[in-house]
């Protein structure tokens, strides 16, 4: 099943909504790879895509809570560490072959970043609004 961008994602913070579009267009991707049936090689190049970006962006809202002084970033640090965390057991497990466990990471991967989106992030919106952040 492919995970749809909806407005009720949107957070209002541009830069962000841009990057969790992204991730969710490479979930979409990871997705398709294992649908595809083409082995571990071609779906474990979407979750090095995935993994390379996810870091990428939680490296960035990091930043701007640093920037801002966002006092619950260090709880929300730990909720990125468990997602990336997740990302590499499954890249681990593809290592070893164990293409079978595609299925439960896809509904994991897309029941976090929509559960993550809709009540964490959304956490922070009023405070970075408040500080101009838009």
């Amino acid at each position: 099943m492919a995970m749809i961008w909806s407005p009720k994602l949107a957070l209002g913070i541009e830069s962000v909504d841009r990057e969790h579009q992204q991730l969710v267009v490479l979930i979409n991707e990871l997705d398709a790879a294992i649908k595809s049936g083409k082995g571990n090689q071609v779906v474990g190049g979407a979750v090095d895509r995935l993994s390379s970006y996810t870091v990428m962006h939680f490296g960035r809202e990091e930043k701007l809570f640093a920037q801002h002084g966002y006092a619950e970033s260090a709880a929300h640090k730990l909720e990125h560490k468990a997602f990336i965390d997740k990302v590499a057991e499954f890249k681990a497990g593809l290592e070893r072959g164990r293409l079978g466990l595609s299925y439960s990471i896809m509904t994991y991967l897309e029941e976090w970043i929509q559960k993550h989106i809709l009540t964490v992030d959304k956490k922070y919106v009023p405070f970075m609004q408040g500080k101009g952040v838009k």
